[in-house]
């Protein structure tokens, strides 16, 4: 272990004096992702990754349960190419308006805002941008089959169900049900098109159908096999859907109309649904109980519209102060409120600024710690600290040498917490040496601190 000087230091002084965290690696290995950005990882769910980081390719990685002498990499690497069945739904309700006559009606923002986005204009582009991977999610459950159960959203709003049996390396289409066309034709209600003159009324015409984020909530052992879906529209609306056992009808569905924007973030966690939209807002909502019919605003985390949409946020359960932590990403700054299980607690709140211009991955290291990588190349954990009534954070740099030549796009852990995935992306245009290396994210495995994954599986067992 090396111990630090305020000198050393780039981003600021959280961690002058503190000792750096030493994480060994353990493996190494690389995947194709030709369209790379921050929190690639779009879904860790302890032993499976699901990446985001390509414009047709869904590429997963799956803990393999066999050790293989000549490929020691743990990861058992699936594709599915969604070229072969990209659609773009909203095109069917932007053929029935007169697009040249709202952009004659726009103003030169609202005339902008048009021309800009590819799923208002993509029916009369002559040259349509391709469609790119928003989100995707692994389902909790398995289907009927037995199959994993996997969905994956594109910018056109069109959201894939694809399956496949564990540790097989494709992904197959799910036939039978598709979401966004249910939630158009069927699900919405009919809009009188004459009515349809500007591009405020286009907007409210087109943001109902359109799916921008989506999320499954967690395992209920009451609903007998079946699947729920969240979905999350431009309109800030959000549909709860559950499916069948085999992920092919439709059985109940319900809207919940929010105060929020387009929605960017969703994420289940227990009971509690963690909602952002792209003006930056953050809103905690409650899962409906059975009787109940709507989702319910536990409470507002942020209403500052800094046009800062969350992209990321780690939600834990901590036994010992009996709440959960919600940690958000905002640029450079992690915001995290503790929330009581039980009681009339106070909900406290604490920030701070990890350092360089943005964070770029995160995950959690254990109830009250997580590992966050930022835009110049640093790791830190940052610790929370749960006092006498009080809330603050503190970081420490965790010392890795590949940093200098790689920027982190993501961070995941393993279901036990001893194991850490570092996806890191080439930040110098010398080191791709080929062409193909352009088009690569390293993957890094690291040996967690000194704890003993056996320590580690008893204390999660107790929990």
């Amino acid at each position: 272990m090396t111990k630090v000087t305020e000198g050393e230091i780039s981003h600021g002084v959280q961690d002058v004096g503190k000792y750096y965290l030493n994480f060994p690696i353990l493996a190494k290995g690389f995947v194709r992702q030709d369209s790379v950005h921050d929190f690639v990882n779009s879904d860790s769910d302890g032993d499976f990754i699901a990446l985001s980081g390509s414009k047709s390719e869904v590429i997963t990685l799956e803990l393999s349960s066999k050790f293989m002498v000549v490929d020691p990499f743990p990861y058992f690497v699936a594709i599915y190419d969604s070229n072969a069945a990209e659609t773009r739904p909203l095109d069917v309700l932007a053929n029935k308006v007169d697009l040249v006559a709202i952009y004659d009606s726009c103003d030169v923002l609202e005339a902008q805002h048009l021309a800009l986005d590819p799923a208002y204009t993509a029916v009369c582009s002559v040259s349509v941008p391709p469609a790119r991977l928003t989100a995707v999610k692994r389902a909790p459950k398995l289907v009927a089959n037995g199959n994993i159960l996997l969905g994956s959203l594109n910018t056109y709003g069109s959201l894939s169900l694809i399956n496949k049996s564990a540790e097989y390396n494709r992904w197959n289409p799910l036939e039978g049900l598709n979401i966004a066309e249910t939630l158009r034709d069927t699900l919405l209600p009919e809009v009188d098109i004459g009515k349809i003159k500007d591009f405020k009324s286009y907007q409210e015409y087109i943001n109902p159908a359109w799916i921008t984020m989506f999320a499954w909530l967690p395992d209920d052992a009451d609903s007998t096999g079946q699947h729920v879906l969240v979905l999350g529209t431009a309109s800030g609306s959000l549909w709860l859907l559950t499916l069948s056992a085999d992920a092919k009808t439709l059985l109940n569905h319900q809207e919940t109309k929010t105060s929020m924007g387009r929605i960017c973030h969703i994420q289940a966690f227990k009971d509690f649904l963690l909602v952002g939209d792209s003006n930056g807002l953050i809103h905690l909502y409650q899962l409906p109980a059975k009787g109940n019919t709507a989702l319910v605003l536990v409470k507002p985390l942020w209403e500052k519209a800094d046009r800062m949409g969350l992209q990321m946020a780690v939600i834990t359960e901590c036994p010992r102060t009996d709440c959960y932590y919600i940690t958000c990403c905002k640029a450079a700054h992690l915001l995290t409120w503790s929330m009581p299980r039980t009681g009339n607690a106070d909900c406290l709140q604490a920030r701070i600024y990890v350092g360089g211009m943005k964070i770029t991955a995160l995950c959690s290291l254990d109830n009250t710690s997580f590992a966050a990588g930022t835009a110049g190349s640093y790791l830190h954990c940052v610790q929370i600290i749960h006092e006498n009534n009080q809330l603050s954070l503190q970081t420490q740099s965790i010392a890795m040498s590949v940093l200098q030549d790689f920027q982190v796009m993501g961070l995941c852990t393993s279901r036990h917490k001893n194991l850490m995935t570092l996806f890191l992306y080439r930040n110098k245009e010398y080191l791709n040496e080929t062409v193909s290396q352009k088009n690569q994210l390293v993957m890094q495995v690291l040996k967690v601190g000194n704890q003993d994954p056996l320590n580690s599986y008893q204390a999660s067992e107790i929990q």
